[in-house]
């Protein structure tokens, strides 16, 4: 049987050629589509590697100009004055505040790279202009405002990148526009807070801090645990002892973010107060409950002066080390505009650069530019101190020997378990040192020269010298050591764990001055139970008139064991120094501490273990030393570390064929 084959239709046979030609066509439109595409992610592809190539070629800008500040800063201490020129037209170093200057060809050239070039510029800030607080130099006057003065240590920096062979149609340009700032490099003594433990909490227990905060902590531990009333502010505004606040000089002035300042309205005060802690980062670094806080809001008025206001928010916090942007997960218990309060309320910056380890005095340290294998080799460190100085060791082979002097007030005053007291008898004892230049002076350590009684051999005072004041003096103690080159005392310890550097009470608080400048270490325990401040007088012609600290009295404690500051005594209205402590610091009474602490371990109100528990919480106030003490020139390497202020770093967009402006681009938070 034959089988009957099917045609199909006429109309049928249409529609399937009309399917077949609008399939095709769908077919070339696709592609088309995908040619075109293919075009626009080549063309999307090339201008990505063109806009990349020319970024990190103005980049190289940056670095350059950047590596040139420093090695300037360096040489000379300010970029505002001195005889190289920087920029090429402008009055202050061929730069001004007024316009952005391209860097003098004897500062900066060779401007090439990745088949590319970049063009440098600069223009210097003006102090009381910015939220940053820079120091004026008193020899330059903006260009500006005659009224202000140029910073020594913040420069704006400009570089433009252009890819010269790019083809038409791709960026040739990108512009990258920072604010520098000098900042002291690695330091034995930086100022603010530092602490450094490996193992349990870096800071633990609470504590009211006034200025910046460093801490490289571990993972598994958070560095930075506050409660109740305790927290972080940038100004003296708290400081509620006007005794205290007298002995300081002013802080600088700045314009606070978001705020246009004409003049001198709207400024305020400022200690530059950063956050920085480097871990943890697999646990919160940094947990604040109660009332605790970081920062402060608004501008705030000073508890002992009414006349003066402090910059509320902190100027930066940087927590956690190696994370992903924005690291925010590193904070617990913290949120914006309720308990933390920071420039831009930006809370999310990663610490900054690798971290560093521990200052130990046993490290390398360059001391007024000499560079030491040992800054101290106290007994029991590993290092041996050289019997002359040499460059082998800096401190203990030239410091005076107080146990070894042959008067012994001065050993068994401030050396024994008994310490410095109301009791202990004035004392005039000569003491022979060799000064940073290396020559041997004699010189005096005195106490208590204005009792109305003395014993023999102790000189009548100035008149007007408080009762109660340590002076530090070459070649008598009428004639006070200077910060710039302090006395170096040497207290070593048979028994470290009970004596080192004592001072403590004999019945009701009374005020302890000190008078000159000195530097102390010691391998044992130091103790400060008793109010403890820098001289200070104020009738014409006193011994201490108008001096302030650490301008023109200075003392610095440094030790290898263990610190106590009003850690056992109450009413401490007030400790003043410079202080270091390679084992545990531990402050538990309502003090205020004024002036710098690095420490291993810092001890507070209501820690628990390894710090003791209990006490009431103290204060403390950064204050940084004069540009002119020593202790600012002790530094690992360079002096000056130069970097970018975060919040000024911006990306100046122009389009094709536009100029730069002269001045400052906008910013974005």
């Amino acid at each position: 049987m034959m089988a009957t084959g099917v045609r199909p239709g006429r109309g049928q046979r249409g529609s399937v050629l009309l399917v077949s030609l609008i399939f095709i066509f769908i077919i070339t439109v696709l592609g088309f589509a995908l040619f075109n595409l293919g075009v626009v992610e080549s063309r999307l592809v090339r201008t990505s590697e063109t806009d990349t190539r020319v970024f990190e070629i103005a980049q190289t800008g940056v670095e350059r100009a950047l590596a040139a500040l420093r090695q300037t800063i360096n040489a000379e201490g300010s970029w505002a004055s001195g005889l190289s020129a920087i920029c090429d037209g402008g009055t202050h170093r061929g730069c001004s505040d007024a316009a952005f200057h391209p860097a003098a060809t004897s500062y900066l050239s060779n401007f090439t790279f990745d088949g590319g070039t970049y063009a440098v510029e600069f223009m210097q800030a003006t102090a009381e202009s910015l939220s940053v607080p820079c120091t004026p130099d008193p020899g330059a006057t903006s260009d500006v405002d005659a009224a202000k003065k140029i910073c020594k240590d913040l420069m704006f920096v400009r570089a433009t990148g252009t890819l010269t062979n790019s083809p038409d149609g791709y960026s040739r340009n990108r512009s990258i526009q920072l604010l520098a700032k000098a900042a002291v490099g690695s330091c034995l003594i930086c100022g603010g807070i530092t602490a450094h433990a490996p193992t349990g909490q870096p800071i633990n227990g609470n504590v009211k801090i006034a200025g910046s905060i460093h801490i490289t902590g571990l993972d598994g531990t958070a560095s930075l645990s506050l409660g109740g009333g305790a927290g972080q502010s940038n100004s003296y505004a708290k400081l509620d002892d006007l005794t205290s606040l007298q002995r300081l000089a002013p802080l600088p002035l700045v314009c606070p973010v978001g705020r246009s300042c004409s003049g001198s309205s709207g400024l305020v005060e400022s200690l530059g107060a950063t956050l920085k802690v480097a871990q943890p980062v697999n646990t919160p670094a940094v947990t604040l409950s109660g009332g605790a806080s970081l920062g402060q809001s608004g501008d705030q008025t000073y508890s002992a002066d009414a006349t003066r206001t402090g910059k509320g928010p902190l100027d930066g916090i940087l927590v956690a080390d190696g994370c992903t942007m924005p690291c925010s997960d590193n904070f617990t218990g913290v949120s914006l505009n309720s308990n933390t309060f920071v420039d831009d309320n930006n809370i999310t910056k990663p610490y900054p650069g690798t971290p560093p380890t521990f200052p130990r005095l046993t490290d390398p340290w360059d001391v007024g530019g000499v560079h030491y294998d040992h800054f101290a080799c106290p007994q029991g460190s590993s290092c041996t101190a050289p019997g002359t100085p040499s460059t082998a060791e800096f401190f203990v082979s030239r410091a005076a020997n107080a146990m070894t002097n042959p008067n012994t007030a001065l050993r068994d005053s401030l050396g024994f378990t008994s310490g410095l007291t109301d009791a202990t008898l004035p004392f005039e004892v000569p003491v022979t040192f060799v000064n940073l230049s290396g020559a041997t002076v004699n010189g005096k350590v005195c106490w208590d020269r204005s009792k109305p009684t003395l014993p023999a051999g102790v000189s009548t005072p100035p008149a007007g010298l408080p009762r109660r004041t340590l002076e530090f003096g070459v070649p008598d103690c009428n004639t006070p050591t200077p910060p710039s080159n302090p006395m170096l005392l040497y207290f070593p310890s048979s028994t470290p764990a009970t004596t080192g550097f004592n001072v403590q009470r004999a019945g009701g608080p009374t005020d302890y001055n000190f008078r000159g400048a000195a530097i102390v270490v010691t391998n044992g325990l130091v103790q400060i139970e008793e109010i403890w401040q820098s001289c200070q007088t104020t009738g014409a012609g006193t011994p201490c008139q108008g001096h302030l600290f650490t301008r023109d009295a200075s003392l610095t404690v440094l030790t290898t064991g263990d610190m106590n500051l009003g850690k056992s005594t109450s009413n401490v209205a007030r400790i003043m120094g410079l202080f270091y402590a390679a084992g545990t610091f531990a402050s538990q009474r309502q003090t205020n501490i004024v002036g710098s602490i690095t420490a291993f371990r810092l001890c507070f109100a209501g820690g628990s273990a390894p710090c003791s528990s209990g006490g009431n919480v103290p204060s403390f106030f950064e204050v940084l030393p004069d540009a002119n003490n020593l202790i600012t020139t002790i530094s690992s390497g360079a002096r000056f570390t130069v970097v970018s202020v975060a919040r000024f770093w911006v990306e100046c967009k122009r389009a094709p064929g536009t100029d730069l402006p002269s001045g400052l681009c906008d910013y974005r938070p």
